[in-house]
């Protein structure tokens, strides 16, 4: 969620974008962008409210990450709306080119911190998309997810 830009006023929204520090920043300023999913109620010490609202996650899969980076993380859960709540922290406020002094103010945040308020919503945490090393068709040892693995 970037600060000037307001959401649609949907009653529940089926995605949410969050517009970040760019990697070319990150770079210059020596880090990267953090981005915390936590569960619960409790938003003290999280940073700024940037959205508080309803997300239907209709597939139960929640991915955090840029949409073209195979790494990104996946969190698993059953399908249904939830209530969502975004926080930002501007850590960085200005970008310094070396010691000129010339500086620009950062293009989004470089922490963020996705709230599930209610119980833990995921059951499990995939930490990559790639194909090649994931089979959603099969668990692990190749057996199909839900069923328990047969021990002899």
């Amino acid at each position: 969620m970037h600060a000037e830009i307001a959401p649609a006023p949907e009653a529940v929204h089926r995605a949410l974008w969050v517009h970040t520090m760019n990697v070319h920043e990150c770079d210059v300023v020596g880090r990267r962008v953090y981005v915390r999913v936590l569960s619960g109620s409790d938003a003290g010490g999280l940073g700024v409210l940037a959205f508080d609202g309803h997300l239907n996650i209709a597939s139960g899969i929640v991915a955090t990450g840029e949409l073209r980076n195979p790494d990104r993380q996946l969190l698993v859960g059953p399908p249904g709306v939830i209530r969502v709540s975004v926080f930002v922290a501007h850590d960085i406020d200005a970008v310094y080119f070396d010691d000129s002094g010339v500086s620009y103010p950062a293009s989004g945040p470089s922490e963020i911190t996705l709230l599930l308020h209610g119980v833990s919503w995921h059951t499990r945490a995939v930490n990559s998309t790639r194909w090649s090393r994931i089979s959603w068709r099969r668990g692990r040892r190749g057996v199909p997810p839900g069923l328990p693995p047969v021990v002899t």
